[in-house]
């Protein structure tokens, strides 16, 4: 049974993720503003020192946060947005979508979490780039780099 309360949410999802990847795709500074708000007003498993710290674009944390609620285990972020000197110093590729806050690495050790992460990021409703690795999993939006859609596996960490 479905309250009426997870129903307009589950509304309120749509309409913000539409507005989302309309945005990605043809910003606007109005789009932006409704994006913000959209995520502000939706946001349920990123704390606000989270989102000051990893400093990712707010469609990238609410697609994290949509993915979190499915998969129903904390998704722990690693690495945000990087700048070039923190990116070339972990050894990034260079076009990494990590430069533009649009990609986001999330610890990842445990098989039963991994699992259920999986099936969070997987099952969204969202195409996102993944990259399973040993001890996180990478999530992208940058349409810019063409991967979206694609997924691999990874040896190294």
């Amino acid at each position: 049974v479905v309250s009426v309360s997870e129903e307009l949410r589950d509304r309120a999802w749509q309409n913000a993720t539409q507005n989302i990847f309309a945005a990605i795709a043809k910003p606007s500074t109005d789009q932006a503003k409704h994006v913000r708000d959209d995520i502000d007003n939706l946001m349920q498993f990123f704390s606000q020192a989270e989102i000051d710290k990893w400093k990712m674009k707010p469609e990238l944390f609410a697609v994290l946060d949509k993915m979190r609620k499915i998969a129903n285990t904390p998704f722990i972020i690693t690495s945000g947005l990087r700048t070039p000197q923190e990116n070339a110093a972990i050894g990034g590729v260079p076009n990494s979508a990590h430069l533009r806050g649009l990609a986001a690495d999330i610890l990842c050790m445990d098989s039963v979490k991994r699992t259920m992460m999986l099936n969070g990021i997987l099952t969204c409703g969202v195409p996102v780039f993944l990259e399973i690795a040993q001890k996180h999993l990478h999530i992208s939006i940058d349409t810019s780099l063409g991967n979206i859609g694609k997924s691999i596996i990874s040896n190294g960490d």
